[in-house]
């Protein structure tokens, strides 16, 4: 007889990549331009779960999705598993349907919320640069939390791409935007995850990444970028084995998620670090499958550990193959980049010595 109603997106709030986004116009200095409407009903062991998104300008649906499921046991785990997939799915369909005119002649908060997401699994420099313009324009239009923990996360590729470069005034200026996302919601597991993704990797104090983490650990098996992080602190820590479980957990929850290729790639890595070289190269090419396709960049950690795998392994020609896209990508000597430890790109100097003789044992 167990009846339960999730009404509108309130229950969602830690199961989507893009929900809070969505939903946020609590706020917002104008009506919101996309809505989610979810809802999930659960009588006695039967769960029909449905999903759609309408533009608000036009009324129109945009994209529709129903699943009735029936479960021996209450398996929370596959339903909150079913909602990420779903999640991820609309929002590729919003992502596609916003880069056809005229639907990109009005862009709200959530469109350019999304479209910033998007730009920022994209990886070139370009994509990251427009990404930022994005996030800005989505800011002006609505105070949504998680808008300001996405644009603090963005310094971790602004990070990567500038190799350490102006590295005062990023962490400057990942320090503005996380304080103002913990601020406007600290109990959101995804702004907790981006900030903790932040603090980790761009300043550089785990003690404090581990702190904002605690409080939502219970809820890693429903969030894909909370999974992710996760995944990267046990990594940082040297916690291999539980960094390569909760990476596999972050692909399983983000199958859809354009991040996937990220997931797969500290799954790789930590393979690397418990010499498992064949499993590494395995979840490498993976990695590398899982790029945004025709963008023709390649996620440079994905290249460095998958030619430091190669290498461990004695597959000497294609490590170098791998390392040819990487300095075809970046312009610069990967022999002579990697003399010194870069504390900007390798939070965990046993990582960074492990990829640097792998490279170097490639003979380049």
């Amino acid at each position: 007889e167990s009846f339960h109603h999730i009404r509108d997106t309130t229950g969602l709030d830690q199961t989507g990549f893009f929900e809070p986004v969505i939903a946020g116009s609590v706020g917002s200095a104008a009506p919101p331009d996309l809505r989610l409407t979810a809802n999930a009903y659960v009588i006695g062991n039967d769960v029909m779960i449905s999903l759609a998104v309408t533009r608000m300008d036009r009324g129109t649906p945009v994209w529709g999705w129903l699943e009735n499921i029936t479960l021996p046991i209450r398996d929370s785990s596959r339903i909150y598993t079913l909602i990420a997939r779903s999640i991820e799915q609309l929002c590729d369909a919003v992502w596609k349907e916003n880069q056809k005119s005229p639907f990109a002649a009005t862009k709200g908060p959530a469109l350019a919320a999304l479209n910033a997401i998007r730009l920022i699994s994209r990886l070139t420099p370009e994509n990251i640069a427009a990404a930022e313009v994005a996030l800005t324009d989505a800011m002006d239009g609505s105070t949504a939390p998680s808008l300001y923990a996405w644009r603090a996360y963005l310094t971790a590729y602004q990070l990567e791409k500038n190799s350490g470069a102006n590295l005062d005034g990023l962490r400057d200026i990942a320090l503005h935007y996380s304080a103002h996302a913990m601020e406007m919601d600290c109990n959101s597991p995804l702004t907790r995850a981006l900030v903790a993704h932040v603090y980790g990797f761009v300043l550089k104090d785990c003690d404090r990444a581990h702190e904002l983490l605690g409080p939502v650990r219970g809820l890693v098996g429903q969030n894909a970028m909370l999974a992710d992080t996760v995944s990267l602190a046990h990594f940082y820590a040297g916690r291999y084995d539980e960094a390569g479980a909760h990476a596999q957990l972050a692909g399983k929850l983000g199958r859809w998620n354009p991040m996937q290729y990220a997931f797969t790639t500290v799954l790789s890595a930590s393979q690397l670090m418990l010499g498992k070289f064949d499993d590494a190269i395995l979840n490498g090419k993976r990695a590398l499958a899982q790029h945004p396709p025709g963008i023709g960049f390649q996620y440079e950690p994905t290249l460095r550990t998958l030619a430091a795998a190669y290498s461990f392994a004695g597959r000497k020609t294609e490590g170098r193959a791998a390392i040819d896209v990487l300095e075809r990508q970046t312009g610069t000597d990967t022999n002579e980049t990697m003399k010194d430890l870069p504390d900007t790109l390798f939070p965990n100097p046993d990582v960074f010595h492990r990829v640097r003789d792998g490279i170097r044992g490639l003979g380049l």
